[in-house]
């Protein structure tokens, strides 16, 4: 279900991963029907952020009521854990984006 990479990869990395900040929400989506592993996150919003140099990302928003969100309102990043590897106990986290508070 989900694509496994080994810890030692991660080891090698020497750059430091920073998020993109300055996003700005172009438009978004209540998703109520997940794919597979992601059925508890039920429902979440999805959308479309906006970068200060035009680029555009696809990102879960977090830590918000869909009816308050509006296009142009600004988001920042967070890291959030998505899972947990059963097995080897390796929790995985990613980057979501939450209205400025």
């Amino acid at each position: 279900m989900y694509k496994k990479s080994p810890p030692k990869m991660w080891r090698r990395q020497r750059e430091r991963y920073t998020p993109k900040k300055g996003a700005s929400l172009v438009t978004w989506s209540v998703v109520h029907v997940a794919p597979t592993g992601f059925e508890k996150y039920l429902p979440y919003v999805m959308g479309i952020v906006e970068f200060e140099d035009k680029t555009r990302l696809t990102v879960q928003i977090v830590d918000c009521d869909p009816l308050s969100l509006a296009a142009g309102i600004m988001l920042e990043p967070v890291f959030r854990q998505v899972y947990a590897d059963d097995d080897d106990g390796i929790l995985h986290y990613s980057v979501k984006y939450r209205p400025l508070q």
